[in-house]
């Protein structure tokens, strides 16, 4: 099987985050799917795309390149055709939307979001109030 694993991760490559990703990858390999990680981050690219093989890992260092990078990274998780989508949430970014609707998709919820992001702000807290369905409504399934 085809799995692309979608996430944005604000944490270095010796995070914690990081250490999940690698063993969830590596367990799917072990049962023979073809996986790769479309991972956008403010941190080190270099060292997380060393660290998780078949990967694209784009930076980006504010909220216009974060957009670009989201974009492209969309665009490139299309052009590999996944049979399956495992989308680690974050905020939904605009070129995000649509892609629940294209490819089976299990969302994983790692905090609780309106709490986490509610500490950043009446306009984020907002935005991902209006937009988290997207993720967890449209997904076929879900990990917590």
């Amino acid at each position: 099987m085809r799995i692309a694993y979608f996430a944005h991760v604000r944490s270095g490559s010796w995070s914690g985050v990081y250490h999940k990703i690698e063993s969830q990858v590596e367990q799917w390999r072990l049962r023979g799917h073809d996986v790769r990680v479309f991972l956008a981050t403010g941190e080190d690219v270099e060292d997380w795309q060393r660290n998780l093989g078949v990967a694209i890992v784009l930076g980006y260092d504010g909220a216009v390149s974060r957009q670009m990078v989201m974009t492209r990274l969309v665009l490139e998780l299309r052009r590999y055709a996944p049979e399956l989508l495992y989308w680690r949430f974050s905020m939904i970014h605009p070129p995000m939307l649509a892609l629940p609707r294209q490819v089976m998709t299990v969302s994983e919820g790692n905090s609780d979001d309106t709490h986490e992001y509610a500490s950043r702000g009446a306009l984020r807290s907002n935005y991902n109030l209006r937009t988290r369905g997207f993720a967890f409504g449209r997904a076929d399934a879900m990990v917590f």
